[in-house]
């Protein structure tokens, strides 16, 4: 299965979650919002990947 490499960020305007698919960014959104799951789900289903709690560049590139 296809990997989603997540990183959860504490922004001055909340936590967000930066979420990197194939060295691509596929998710930017509030980590705690009414529709989390069905988002999570939705996403994960769609290309067919997990979540995974792991860094990579764009994470990083995304934050600056």
């Amino acid at each position: 299965m296809n990997k989603i490499l997540i990183k959860p960020y504490q922004s001055h305007l909340g936590n967000v979650l930066i979420g990197v698919y194939d060295h691509q960014l596929c998710l930017l959104d509030w980590q705690y919002r009414k529709q989390r799951v069905a988002i999570d789900h939705r996403v994960t289903k769609y290309l067919d990947a997990s979540y995974i709690f792991e860094d990579h560049p764009l994470h990083q590139r995304v934050i600056e």
